[in-house]
């Protein structure tokens, strides 16, 4: 499904920031209230490709905006989403996107 389809994208178009940013955009709507897909994202590898997109493009604030908001989503009611996000340090990250654009 989109999931799938989305990483895929992610991974096949690595270097495209617009891209990347749009499929982080459908993670973060698909993760939002589904355990179900929840669960799918992180374990297909979505918290790594987000945290990588995270850190490709720090100064991108649309990108970072859907990226912190996706891994907000993916970590709500979910403890080992929580902790794949700590071990990919998208907690530190996630911070410092939310210093970077605090307005």
């Amino acid at each position: 499904g989109g999931i799938r389809f989305a990483m895929r994208a992610m991974q096949r178009f690595a270097k495209d920031r617009r891209l990347q940013g749009a499929a982080i955009g459908v993670l973060r709507c698909l993760g939002m209230n589904c355990i179900e897909n929840k669960n799918d994202i992180a374990e297909a590898g979505g918290v790594r490709l987000i945290v990588d997109a995270m850190r490709r493009w720090p100064d991108i604030s649309l990108l970072q905006e859907h990226s912190v908001a996706a891994l907000c989503n993916l970590a709500s009611k979910c403890a080992p989403n929580k902790r794949q996000i700590c071990d990919f340090r998208g907690l530190e990250i996630t911070v410092a996107a939310m210093k970077r654009f605090h307005s």
